[in-house]
């Protein structure tokens, strides 16, 4: 059972957040007060159960809420959604909760209902729009500090995404030593990279901004430019094609340059490959590694049920299988690049689907026009 608290908080009048659309489009059994049940009526999902819930100077029976939802939502995995007009509500909520909590019951706190306080104007809800994909569990399985956008591209959606961490990126040790004794030598030609990770690695440096700035910069992927760009750091050259075979075969200049790529470990070798071949001078500085995870079991439980899985590398492919198995591997499966797709592939993950460009948003693309054709086993 999933326990989701909706709380009350500063926002516009009337206004509801996609992640709490999300939720009361996703919930199985709803509590709130008669205003707050009246005002979600059109964002619920339809054959949502919604029963009172009385707050009295600001209490309420908890400990006969939180032993009643096993019998009120018997369902495996049913979903359950508490309206609750602050905070300071919330936080009593959960921590009468915890005694309840187990393996098979997870509490999330969500503090971003502004409209569903009791003091607010009565009225419709300022509703955002809800995507395709109500209802549809994705797997996530990028690192946890760089899910995020993926994620909300997802609940943008509808989708109800599962953080399964697969792997961690680590960059201290050597990686740190190589990039600081790389950035006290002079600037290269060219600085590539390919990774918001290397970026956020070179930025993190006392002098990177200034060893950046002092060279010609050529990136893959639109995030890795916006990263620099917020940086206030120029980004000389991003090829049409979003990859690095792409970024080798077309970065203008000419033979005898000097080009540094900053790199994963385990990232490939058309950089150095492609431009080696046009006569640049190549130095490749490994500034991070991936290691493999072990995610929570009540992750595991929710990956095991899951409609999509969102594969964004050719190592969370590999620890994925590893940690899940072929057998229990979701009916829908994306892949960001070629690579990755030839891991899955060599994987026994012959099904795959490969987004039409190697960005997130066309991940996201993808899954609803998957979802479209196919649909999801929790509608």
């Amino acid at each position: 059972m999933r326990v989701t608290l909706l709380l009350a908080a500063p926002g516009a009048p009337r206004s509801i957040t996609v992640r709490a659309c999300v939720e009361l489009a996703n919930a199985d059994l709803i509590f709130g007060t008669a205003e707050q049940l009246a005002a979600i009526a059109t964002t619920r999902r339809r054959g949502a159960r919604c029963l009172p819930l009385s707050f009295v100077d600001g209490a309420v029976d908890l400990v006969a809420l939180a032993g009643s939802l096993p019998a009120l939502a018997p369902k495996q995995g049913s979903r359950v959604v508490l309206l609750i007009p602050g905070e300071e509500e919330g936080a009593q909520i959960a921590a009468v909760f915890d005694q309840f909590m187990s393996v098979d019951m997870e509490l999330e706190m969500i503090p971003a209902v502004g409209s569903l306080a009791p003091s607010s104007p009565t009225g419709p809800l300022q509703l955002p729009r809800i995507g395709a994909l109500v209802n549809c569990e994705v797997i996530v399985t990028r690192p946890r500090r760089q899910s995020n956008r993926l994620e909300e591209l997802l609940i943008r959606e509808g989708a109800r995404p599962i953080a399964l961490p697969v792997i961690e990126t680590v960059t201290s040790g050597p990686f740190r030593a190589a990039l600081e004794e790389r950035l006290q030598r002079s600037p290269p030609d060219w600085v590539v990279l390919t990774s918001q990770r290397a970026v956020e690695e070179l930025l993190a440096q006392p002098n990177g901004i200034s060893w950046l700035r002092a060279a010609r910069v050529a990136v893959v992927g639109r995030a890795t430019q916006g990263v620099l760009s917020a940086a206030g750091i120029t980004v000389d050259f991003v090829p049409v094609g979003e990859s690095a075979s792409a970024l080798a075969s077309d970065l203008p200049g000419h033979a005898g340059e000097r080009a540094c790529f900053l790199a994963g470990a385990r990232a490939g070798q058309d950089i150095e490959e492609g431009l080696t071949r046009r006569g640049f001078y190549v130095e490749r500085i490994d500034v991070y590694d991936t290691v493999r995870t072990a995610p929570d079991v009540w992750s595991l439980r929710r990956a095991s049920a899951a409609d999509a899985v969102i594969f964004t590398s050719s190592s969370t492919v590999e620890a994925t299988v590893a940690l899940l198995g072929r057998a229990v591997m979701p009916p829908l499966l994306l892949s960001i690049g070629a690579k990755t797709t030839m891991t899955a592939q060599r994987l026994g993950l012959t099904e795959i689907r490969e987004s039409a460009r190697p960005r997130l948003d066309s991940l996201v693309e993808l899954l609803v026009e998957m979802v479209a054709v196919r649909g999801v086993a929790n509608r």
